[in-house]
C-alpha cells in the first residue's frame, strides 16, 4: 500500500493498493469505522480513482484567479497553466515524485540499472483502478 496527501484547494489523501481485494476490504472497513469516533470526523471517502474524472477533479484543483477554465501545473518548468483539472491533479503528483495511471518507464526490462528504474517507478504509480482518493477533514 502506498498513500501520500496533496495540498490542492482540499487536502487529499490517495491511497493505493496491491490488488482490487485489499481496495474492497479498505472501503468496507472504512465504512464500518464511520460509526467510531476516531475516523468518522478524519476523512471523507470522494471516489475510486478510475472515477475521478476532470469534473470531479475540477472541484479540488486550484485555478488561475479571473480564468474560468484554467488550473495550475505543478511540476512543469516551461507552463504552470492546463485546461484540464486532471492534468493539474496529476501534476500534484508527479511534484511528488510519483505517478498516477501508468509507470514512465513504459516497458519492463528484467536485467541492470534499466530494470532497477523500471522497478523504483512502478512502486511509485497509482494504479486508478487500484486507488482510492480521500478528502482529509481534519489532521
Amino acid at each position: 500500500m502506498k498513500q501520500i496527501e496533496l495540498e490542492l484547494k482540499e487536502r487529499l489523501l490517495i491511497v493505493g493498493f496491491e490488488n482490487l481485494a485489499a481496495l474492497e476490504f479498505f472501503k468496507y472497513q472504512y465504512y464500518y469505522d464511520l460509526s467510531h469516533e476516531y475516523t468518522k470526523d478524519k476523512y471523507g471517502l470522494i471516489c475510486k480513482g478510475s472515477e475521478f474524472t476532470d469534473e470531479v477533479a475540477e472541484e479540488f484543483v486550484l485555478k488561475i484567479p479571473g480564468c474560468k477554465m484554467t488550473y495550475y501545473l505543478h511540476n512543469n518548468e516551461e507552463s504552470n497553466i492546463t485546461s484540464k483539472a486532471l492534468d493539474s491533479f496529476k501534476s500534484a503528483i508527479e511534484a511528488q515524485g510519483y505517478y498516477w495511471g501508468e509507470n514512465p518507464f513504459n516497458e519492463r526490462i528484467n536485467a541492470g540499472y534499466t530494470y532497477e528504474k523500471w522497478q523504483e517507478a512502478e512502486s511509485r504509480t497509482f494504479n486508478p483502478e487500484k486507488s482510492i482518493i480521500c478528502k482529509i477533514l481534519k489532521s
